[in-house]
């Protein structure tokens, strides 16, 4: 008599995870049932949804009452530790990875990236391998890291900057990276830019924007040289900065202080110093102020309505 063509006798669930509401629910197949391939299969698929198993074995066994079933789910080893490589920050995401489930495919995609951030910080020739050695249910990663030699920066270009450049603006690590004669980190870079674009939104430029930056790389002396440009865009002012509410004094007050912003090029730390003043004197009369911005892209103004309001007694 074939298996297949008998009711279940037992179903038994055993291994990572087998007393998990969520597991016990995954299989269908129960003691009465007609066995069938396609039921214990659609089993299995829902078992690997679940994603606590890394292999998953259907043993099928005759008895006298009928086919005994049973599922047997493997957990992944955990990866242990993580060697080699050196002490190169771009390996940090790999040294991450210990205690958590060793998923191939996953360490191979962050070796992978690890490499290419090792590119883009100066050193064009790295190559970054990772191979597992798995035993008794725990991974030992080994990086295999070569990168060669690490390229100089020969030029550092930005252009069309609004605000003075200099030789330092956007070094790092104590003058040691991202300067003429250092290494390039081109992730430090890109966030130096991109502080150096909000400045520029801080000094009235609102519509400034850099370009990626251009690197290359000259195999032949060991050099890179990076290039990007600005476009700062027009620069915009205040606007009348109108004043609503509050009583004759703190109007006063108010107009006293913002009246000298008006009309001159938008200064975002010198508006937030007077803000701050206002207040003060506000608050010695009994007001405070909330204020609106609102940017008019035609007249190239920024527009602060100063709300006074009296202080709750």
């Amino acid at each position: 008599m074939k298996v297949e063509a008998r009711p279940i006798a037992h179903v038994t669930i055993k291994g990572a995870g087998s007393e998990l509401p969520e597991v016990k629910s995954a299989v269908h197949a129960r003691a009465g049932d007609t066995l069938d391939r396609s039921l214990l299969q659609a089993d299995v698929r829902r078992l690997w949804a679940l994603g606590i198993a890394s292999q998953i074995d259907v043993s099928v066994t005759d008895s006298d009452e009928g086919p005994d079933v049973e599922l047997a789910l493997i957990a992944p080893p955990r990866i242990e530790q993580v060697v080699g490589g050196g002490a190169h920050a771009e390996l940090a995401m790999l040294r991450a990875l210990e205690g958590a489930l060793y998923d191939p495919e996953r360490v191979q995609r962050i070796a992978a990236l690890a490499e290419r951030r090792l590119q883009a910080n100066g050193y064009l020739r790295a190559r970054v391998g990772a191979r597992a050695d798995v035993a008794c249910g725990r991974a030992t990663v080994t990086l295999d890291v070569h990168t060669g030699p690490r390229f100089r920066i020969s030029a550092l270009v930005v252009e069309g900057s609004a605000l003075p450049v200099t030789a330092t603006t956007f070094e790092g690590d104590l003058g040691r990276v991202n300067v003429i004669g250092g290494m390039l980190e081109l992730s430090g870079f890109v966030y130096e830019l991109s502080r150096w674009i909000d400045r520029h939104h801080g000094k009235g430029w609102l519509e400034a924007k850099a370009s990626d930056p251009d690197v290359r790389y000259d195999e032949a002396r060991g050099s890179v040289s990076v290039h990007t440009t600005i476009a700062p865009g027009p620069r915009y002012r205040f606007g009348a900065l109108p004043i609503d509410g509050g009583d004759a004094r703190g109007r006063a007050i108010a107009e006293a202080i913002v009246a000298p912003l008006r009309a001159t090029p938008y200064d975002l730390v010198a508006f937030q110093a007077v803000a701050a003043r206002m207040r003060v004197q506000l608050r010695e009369v009994g007001q405070y102020a909330n204020t609106i911005a609102t940017t008019d892209t035609v007249k190239r103004a920024v527009e602060i309505t100063i709300q006074l309001r009296r202080a709750a007694p």
